[in-house]
């Protein structure tokens, strides 16, 4: 194992979470869940470990469930040294729960990809069910965590209201991709500058990150990791979307719409040859996903946009499948030529993304004036401002620009920035109006109700590539 594999990024929160309920040292159902490579095995793995937790981990795999129950009996008897016995899985769990008692122990059983664990024995979550109501909550020896990367399966079956298993649960928890600035992590002595741009190619999904160096500029891991044949980056997208949905091309033609900026979902349902009315359940498959997003302007519901939420998807349909021809070819140092001819531009759309998923963090840095009540993108004709925050009583507005801006210019921005906030209709007693670009060569000079920022000074007020 590589030194970075053994990086553990973040995820503080959830670790304060599932420590607090093995403190309070009661029988526990947790259920985790999310897209594959987001670290769900990683956390589990790195709380048993950081608190000195006893662990089981049994994954999971399609086959029959004797056969799960087989393999789950000899994890048992290898990680704990107890032997148990049962007809079936939920009997090996009632066993260990029993030989734990007896022996004043207690552990964490994770079943790791569940769903595959469920969809072998289609009566399991109900005999669960049961076995938690009539047995496991009884005693205090076992917290069993359900962990799986179907999202859909997991929501419905697991914490939907028709499910056996709801209201059971201690606790749920979805884990999320990482932001940018929790990324950071993985880049020691990067600038925040830097790290967005490893951001913008990987987006936040920590097992991609693994494979990017540190000790290496950007140019050489993009060269070394994604466009070149064998490389893991160069054909995960593929692989996740062929695991993950049914017709493959359909999701294909829709993210290549969307990659080259059709974001209308009409327009994407023309492009995909799929009725228009149905086009929901395909946006809302890719939105389980974390890949997608659906966009509406502030304040409306229509019209909707349908955006990029990952950006490793988003490099991946806009520089690797439209140029694997040239790849496959070994002409990787042109692509990357054609990577950086539009570079800019396309860090543009990462940037006003990454802003709108770190606003807790600008709040809490002093960038975010407002109290972040409700907050989005608005357009309307063709204006469109980047980031509207609405508050008690007051707004700020915020334009986002990967660019290198002189005073002057941030100067026009700024104005501009005010006679758009106008026609959004959003009037409070008090206004504020942001600038956050790339680069600001100079000192603007600014309005009491204006404030600008580079990545350089945006860093620094978010301890990121400060070290």
């Amino acid at each position: 194992m590589s030194s970075r594999d053994t990086v553990f990024v973040d995820r503080e929160e959830e670790l304060r979470i599932l420590k607090r309920h093995w403190d309070e040292g009661s029988f526990k159902l947790v259920i985790v869940y999310g897209r594959r490579r987001v670290g769900k095995t990683r956390l589990l793995r790195e709380f048993c470990s950081r608190n000195g937790v006893e662990c089981v981990f049994y994954v999971s795999v399609p086959q029959p469930e004797e056969v799960s129950r087989d393999e789950l009996i000899e994890a048992i008897s290898k990680s704990l040294g107890i032997k148990v016995a049962g007809r079936d899985v939920v009997e090996v769990i009632e066993g260990l729960s029993c030989a734990l008692k007896g022996m004043g122990r207690r552990v964490t059983l994770v079943l790791d990809e569940f769903q595959y664990m469920a969809m072998n024995s289609p009566g399991l979550v109900g005999r669960l069910q049961r076995s938690i109501d009539e047995v496991l909550s009884k005693d205090r020896s076992l917290m069993l965590i359900l962990c799986g990367s179907a999202v859909s399966f997991m929501e419905t079956e697991l914490l939907g209201y028709k499910s056996p298993l709801y209201g059971r649960r201690s606790v749920s928890m979805k884990l999320k991709p990482l932001n940018p600035v929790e990324v950071a992590g993985f880049y020691p002595g990067w600038s925040f500058k830097e790290v967005l741009e490893a951001y913008g190619v990987l987006g936040g999904t920590p097992a991609c990150h693994r494979f990017f160096d540190p000790r290496e500029d950007l140019r050489s891991n993009i060269l070394k990791n994604v466009l070149t044949q064998g490389s893991y980056l160069l054909d995960e997208a593929f692989n996740l979307l062929r695991q993950e949905v049914r017709e493959p091309r359909t999701y294909f033609t829709i993210l290549s719409g969307i990659a080259v900026g059709v974001l209308s979902p009409a327009k994407l349902a023309v492009m995909a040859g799929v009725d228009s009315r149905s086009m929901g359940k395909y946006v809302s498959l890719l939105e389980d996903l974390d890949i997608v997003r659906r966009v509406t302007p502030l304040g409306r519901r229509k019209p909707v946009q349908v955006r990029f939420a990952d950006n490793y998807f988003r490099f991946w349909f806009s520089f690797v499948k439209p140029y694997q021809g040239l790849i496959e070819a070994g002409l990787s140092e042109d692509v990357l030529k054609i990577i950086e001819g539009r570079w800019s531009q396309y860090m543009g759309s990462v940037l006003e993304d990454a802003v709108m998923d770190i606003v807790p963090e600008l709040r809490r840095a002093g960038v975010i004036k407002v109290l972040p009540v409700k907050y989005g993108r608005w357009w309307r004709k063709g204006e469109e401002i980047d980031l509207v925050i609405v508050g008690e009583g007051e707004a700020q507005f915020i334009e986002v620009k990967w660019g290198s801006l002189s005073t002057k210019d941030v100067r026009r921005t700024l104005d501009d920035l005010r006679v758009k906030a106008m026609k959004t209709g959003i009037k409070f007693r008090r206004s504020h109006y942001t600038l956050i670009v790339r680069e600001v060569k100079g000192e603007a000079s600014l309005e009491k109700d204006e404030s600008a920022y580079d990545l350089n000074g945006l860093g620094k007020l978010l301890n990121v590539g400060t070290a």
